[in-house]
């Protein structure tokens, strides 16, 4: 597990200032090839098969969630169910998060050929590359990939590497095939699971803690660093410092927790963050229209932490600029759909980086199966 997770990690690790387009592409790509190689002898059918009994697993659990459904303590007729329930950490996932794994089925050429992101990312990253501007794709790991033990009741179906996602690195190594740019975050949420005290996800919740969201922007900021414009700012004496400041997380799914689970999980939530302030007297947002920068994606780009203190604040903070910033929940797509609209958000950009939590990159019917990229 070391091994794998260490590779794949250098390959992200290496995409430092300066880097080409092309060179993160390929080491992304190698990085995830080496996983296979070393996995299953580079054969991915092999792979995703000797995850079979882990995804009967899962699926049973996802079942029994979905028959056992608990009330909401605000609306009673409202219900859910969650695949794991940790009274420790009060940690909860939607049982609808267990199909971004189940999803795949036994037959990996199938899922494959029915997914509907390829030819979305490769039409977007046509669309602005023929307006000077390159696309970032980057799927965020949910909690129940990141912690695919706590999922199961039997340990035995779990490999030793943890990794139970082998068709989801086989599509996202097929967008880097494409051409596309994949900054991949699954190789550093397995390592910060390792090294980080506190989990990387809200209690009774999906979303991510600060401390993955601060990972992912120094990340982010790497690819940035590669363009003369944004060396310019980063030369500069720093615009943003960091700041401690008591937070108490948004938890998602807390009303349906019972009243000793709920007050345990408000107790964690309870957190310091650091916030990113204006080192000037004069304030200075993190945000601004104007930013060659523009983030765009899911409810991943801002849950629960206000934009100074999450990953939009530590973006601006690394890249020493402020962010750009377009967001909705779901169905990232939409957010595109704006731009075909409203060509004044892309103005002045020279880089979208899209955000979208493994969800809609799992599950191929969460994609339109229709989505039209405007001619220029």
């Amino acid at each position: 597990m070391r091994h794998i997770l260490a590779v794949a990690h250098l390959a992200v690790a290496i995409t430092v200032s300066g880097q080409s387009r092309n060179t993160a592409i390929q080491n992304t790509r190698q990085a995830i090839e080496l996983e296979c190689r070393l996995a299953a002898n580079g054969d991915w059918n092999q792979w995703h098969a000797a995850l079979g009994p882990y995804r009967q697993a899962l699926l049973k659990s996802y079942e029994y969630a979905a028959a056992n459904q608990l009330p909401a303590r605000s609306t009673p007729g409202e219900k859910m169910g969650f695949i794991f329930w940790q009274t420790n950490r009060a940690r909860m996932a939607h049982a609808n998060s267990a199909l971004a794994i189940t999803a795949a089925g036994d037959d990996l050429p199938a899922y494959l050929a029915a997914d509907r992101l390829l030819p979305i990312a490769k039409s977007l990253t046509t669309w602005l590359h023929a307006q000077g501007i390159d696309l970032v794709v980057v799927p965020v790991p949910t909690v129940v990939q990141t912690y695919p033990e706590e999922l199961v009741s039997n340990p035995a179906v779990l490999p030793k590497d943890r990794n139970v996602i082998p068709h989801l690195r086989r599509k996202l190594l097929t967008l880097l095939e494409n051409d596309i740019e994949v900054l991949d975050l699954y190789p550093e949420f397995m390592r910060l699971r390792q090294t980080e005290s506190r989990p990387l996800y809200i209690p009774a919740d999906k979303h991510w803690t600060e401390r993955p969201q601060r990972r992912t922007a120094e990340l982010i900021a790497a690819r940035i660093a590669r363009y003369p414009w944004a060396k310019t700012a980063m030369s500069r004496p720093p615009l943003f410092r960091q700041a401690e400041e008591k937070f108490t997380e948004a938890m998602e799914f807390s009303d349906f927790l019972p009243d000793d689970i709920r007050r345990l999980a408000a107790i964690q939530a309870k957190t310091t963050y650091f916030a990113n302030v204006s080192t000037s007297s004069q304030p200075l947002s993190v945000q601004s229209p104007n930013s060659p920068v523009l983030v765009t994606g899911d409810s991943f780009v801002n849950f629960s932490y206000p934009l100074h203190g999450g990953l939009i604040g530590h973006l601006a903070r690394e890249i020493n600029q402020p962010v750009s910033v377009t967001q909705i929940a779901g169905n990232t797509v939409n957010t595109f759909q704006d731009m075909f609209r409203d060509p004044e958000i892309l103005k002045e950009k020279k880089v979208v980086v899209w955000i979208m939590n493994y969800d809609p990159f799992s599950c191929n019917w969460m994609m339109p199966e229709k989505f039209t990229v405007p001619k220029r």
